[in-house]
């Protein structure tokens, strides 16, 4: 059955949306939603500075609509989003706010917390620093990874736990 209600499956849509509510709305700007919603690096760059609020970041593997399951991304480089792209037109717009792994499903059951969320930080720098020409965090107005806290040693102390047990984005990207 069709739902009577209407969804928002791309990035302009959904900016359109928070600009109508106020100019202090904005959208979280997730890497693997854009992918599957058809997205470009062009929306990004419309999109602007002030509209994108947060970044979440994994990877896919390629599947058609019908297959594509929120639960099953992977960690970021291990698959088809144009992640280089991607951070490269952030670049552009100039944001310098927070941005987090988030490979639902990809983080085995029996891994320890910890581990779970090095694994999502360091895919995540790596990623960041292949599309950046060797800069990370630093091309985004940081001194630190993003979405960590570092020691006095710069190894990140506190990085936040990739969740393979519960989904937390409540958007669907596929159309029905």
């Amino acid at each position: 059955a069709k739902s009577p209600h209407t969804f928002m499956y791309t990035l302009p849509d959904t900016v359109g949306l928070a600009a109508e509510c106020g100019t202090n709305i904005g959208v979280v700007l997730d890497a693997w939603h854009w992918h599957h919603s058809g997205g470009s690096t062009a929306e990004i760059l419309a999109a602007g500075k002030a509209r994108i609020v947060h970044v979440h970041v994994s990877d896919a593997k390629p599947a058609p609509p019908e297959e594509v399951r929120d639960n099953q991304r992977h960690m970021p480089g291990e698959g088809v989003i144009d992640l280089a792209g991607f951070f490269q037109a952030l670049k552009k717009v100039g944001y310098v706010d927070g941005v987090s792994p988030e490979p639902l499903g990809r983080v085995p059951a029996d891994m320890p917390p910890e581990d779970g969320a090095r694994l999502g930080l360091e895919t995540t720098l790596a990623m960041m620093k292949k599309a950046l020409g060797g800069r990370s965090s630093s091309a985004f107005g940081r001194n630190q990874p993003p979405s960590a806290t570092s020691g006095s040693s710069g190894m990140p102390s506190r990085a936040p736990v990739p969740s393979n047990s519960r989904i937390t984005a409540t958007t669907t990207s596929t159309r029905p």
